[in-house]
């Protein structure tokens, strides 16, 4: 189902549990954690992503990423999941705004692992091979 170390860029403040890297490192997945959205972006431009996770209850607006995540050329295909609380409006926003899914809060390994499979098609075969 996917190839071996698939790179997970997580934007987030509050820290990435030991146990979700280790279920991800399992699976075949690499969690990297960008504490910001402009480390992110960062942290994009520098190293090649299969999926971007990013959470909502961060207190950047998480559209600006989004936003600017889908005007490079090069992460168009990278597949974006938001994670956070229904009825904030932030999910709302941050799917207009280019994001892929959305998963409530908390998430652990197994739904994230199942959001990466859920992603839409034309993401799947990006994810597969890199960038």
């Amino acid at each position: 189902m996917f190839s071996p170390a698939q790179r997970i860029l997580f934007v987030s403040n509050a820290r990435v549990t030991l146990s979700l890297r280790r279920s991800m490192n399992v699976h075949g997945f690499a969690v990297i954690r960008a504490r910001s959205p402009l480390e992110g972006l960062d942290q994009l431009t520098q190293s090649s992503f299969h999926v971007v996770v990013i959470d909502l209850m961060s207190p950047a607006d998480p559209s600006v990423l989004i936003k600017r995540i889908r005007k490079v050329a090069t992460f168009k295909a990278i597949p974006i999941i938001v994670v956070g609380e229904w009825g904030s409006g932030r999910c709302s926003l941050a799917l207009s705004a280019g994001a892929d899914a959305f998963e409530p809060a908390p998430v652990g390994a197994a739904r994230l692992i199942d959001a990466i499979a859920r992603l839409p098609k034309r993401h799947a075969a990006a994810a597969g091979k890199g960038r």
